[in-house]
């Protein structure tokens, strides 16, 4: 399928998880007739791009007829990749979001507790996505080295998010002119990072804590738990 970047989160981040409940993503870019039939059995698509990333029409109407799809997405910290076009540090970056962008974050959660079968997507399917994503497993108990897993295993699939983001047409400029030495550090998913995020969130007193001030309430937890664990 070449939707880049492509896992559902059960299959990395260990034992305990339904599978087909949660998915992660690049970008959608391509979409054969196999992508619409995947996207067609969702109930959320949570698109965490912002409005410059998108190209019109990446996700045509008749793939997600039935889809719900959430967009307003203007998170701070790193928002558009090329904002890293510099020297980046990943781990500084996410609990920067934690801290300053706690309702963007709790927003997602909550929706994804709702709307179970969901895929969560960004640009390259890292970053924003690897918060989401790290902070919706975190908050139904999975285990730390778990959710690292699942966040490294992007960096399985980093020649085809490099190769997508140079041939799309609100990206691909910025992307093919990066020097080499920045293409690595963008696209680079380091351990370091996510730990760095999730200190973060420990510091915070967990998922749980972070969120509640922010709209998240019994029912929203019960749900994500009852949707995704095993």
């Amino acid at each position: 399928m070449p939707l880049i970047n492509f896992r559902d989160v059960a299959d990395t981040a260990g034992p305990g998880l339904r599978p087909g409940r949660l998915y992660r993503s690049a970008r959608p870019f391509g979409l054969t007739r196999e992508d619409h039939g995947f996207v067609a059995g969702l109930k959320l698509i949570a698109d965490l791009r912002t409005l410059v990333e998108r190209d019109h029409d990446d996700w045509p109407a008749s793939a997600t007829v039935d889809v719900s799809v959430l967009r307003n997405q203007n998170v701070g910290l790193g928002a558009d990749p090329r904002s890293l076009m510099g020297d980046p540090d990943l781990g500084a970056m996410y609990a920067a979001i934690l801290d300053s962008d706690t309702e963007w974050l709790a927003t997602n959660v909550i929706e994804l507790s709702q709307n179970l079968p969901a895929l969560v997507h960004c640009s390259a399917g890292k970053d924003r996505t690897g918060v989401v994503v790290a902070t919706a497993l975190s908050l139904v108990g999975v285990d730390r080295e778990n959710i690292i897993a699942d966040y490294l295993e992007t960096n399985r699939n980093r020649a085809a998010i490099e190769g997508m983001l140079k041939r799309t047409a609100s990206m691909g400029a910025s992307f093919s002119r990066a020097p080499a030495e920045v293409l690595d550090k963008i696209l680079d998913a380091p351990r370091e990072a996510v730990t760095s995020f999730l200190d973060r969130l420990d510091e915070k007193g967990g998922a749980e804590a972070a969120l509640r001030p922010h709209g998240l309430v019994d029912e929203h937890i019960e749900q994500l738990r009852a949707g995704l664990l095993a």
